[in-house]
């Protein structure tokens, strides 16, 4: 399958430069459905002019974002190694409420870029 899925700018160039290898996001409807070999169309926000087609290679599923932080190395999220857990966390709130995360459970979509056009 090929899902479409919005992305900020930031986590959208780490990936495109190899240096994010998983995509974190909410377990929520929209992702039950992924498969190891499936592909994503990530559109980089605003606009989604810039698109980048990955595979994914792998799924981890956590209750919360502080499990998964917890069980996989902070680069592997495109994260610096200084960076705290609480650092990590307090990003995903910018995007998903603990209310969410707590009615859904999270999960790590593990990515292989593998073309990237405008």
């Amino acid at each position: 399958m090929i899902y479409e899925m919005r992305l900020h700018p930031a986590p959208f160039d780490l990936i495109k430069a190899g240096k994010q290898k998983i995509e974190t996001r909410l377990f929520d409807e929209k992702r039950r459905d992924l498969q190891v070999g499936d592909q994503v169309i990530f559109l980089k926000r605003p606009d989604g002019k810039e698109r980048m087609t990955v595979e994914v290679t792998g799924l981890s599923l956590f209750k919360t974002f502080e499990e998964l932080f917890r069980s996989i190395n902070k680069t592997e999220f495109g994260y610096k190694p200084t960076d705290t857990l609480e650092y990590q966390i307090l990003c995903m709130r910018q995007y998903y409420t603990e209310e969410d995360e707590q009615k859904y459970g999270v999960i790590g979509i593990h990515v292989k870029p593998l073309s990237v056009y405008m």
